[in-house]
């Protein structure tokens, strides 16, 4: 995947050793935009403030770089982000803590920044966003870059598959036989009422279009479509004289 950089290359002489981030994550703001790999936004000053009350698990850290630790490192951070603010799209606010080199004395200090990481509505896991030198500086002047590669919150109702949301959906086997009505749940706005007229096997599958996940790269505002699965509950006891009504009854249906 293409990655997309915020360029802030530089630095004051570099500290080596492993990268010592602190990240806190603010409350997201409303956004938009296209694709999958984008650059950060604008860092905030070096004092750090801004960033409200802990919110997100970063995970994962790892870092790759030239062989023998004096140049810079690509140091990458899971982020995680629910899909509820990969269908709209928001703003983040990270809260960095690294390591520079202090011109006057020469010692390594801890300074904080406001990192801003856009979300354009449709991205999916796997999306990278560089910020170029905001990582821990090294020995060689120049500072490691810091990746956030994002991953998808794991969500209550819906998986994802490319831009199509997928939900099951329980109903009794009396409704999946006789017909009638259930109800969709819609990622970031109202439920949606599915009227079932045909039997229902279990398994089956129907499609609604346009009602999925913003196609990234899309400027129409096109989206992908959610998909719901049905679950037929069976009764777990029947009496005598249910078993023969129903064998009788579906019998007869053949």
């Amino acid at each position: 995947p293409r990655v997309f950089k915020a360029s802030n290359r530089g630095g004051m002489g570099g500290a080596g050793g492993m990268p010592g981030f602190f990240f806190d994550m603010d409350t997201g703001m409303p956004g938009g935009g296209p694709d999958q790999d984008r650059s950060g936004g604008g860092g905030g000053g070096g004092g750090g403030g801004g960033a409200g009350p802990f919110a997100g698990m970063f995970q994962g850290q790892h870092s790759a770089g030239p062989a023998g630790g004096g140049g810079p490192k690509k140091v990458e951070m899971d982020l995680q982000v629910s899909l509820e603010d990969l269908l709209q799209g928001c703003k983040k606010k990270l809260k960095v803590t690294r390591h520079v080199l202090d011109r006057a004395t020469q010692a390594k200090v801890s300074v904080q920044e406001v990192l801003e990481v856009d979300i354009k509505p449709g991205w999916k896991a796997g999306t990278r966003v560089t910020f170029e030198g905001k990582g821990d500086e090294r020995v060689s002047g120049q500072a490691d870059d810091l990746v956030f590669v994002v991953r998808e919150q794991k969500h209550d109702v819906f998986t994802r598959d490319g831009n199509d949301l997928i939900q099951t959906i329980k109903i009794p086997l009396v409704t999946a036989l006789t017909g009638g009505t259930v109800t969709a749940k819609k990622l970031g706005g109202r439920d949606e009422v599915i009227r079932l007229s045909e039997v229902v096997e279990p398994g089956k599958e129907i499609t609604l279009k346009g009602l999925g996940m913003p196609l990234s790269k899309s400027t129409t505002g096109a989206r992908g479509d959610m998909k719901v699965r049905f679950d037929v509950m069976f009764p777990k006891k029947l009496t005598e004289a249910a078993k023969t009504q129903i064998r009788e009854i579906l019998l007869a249906a053949k």
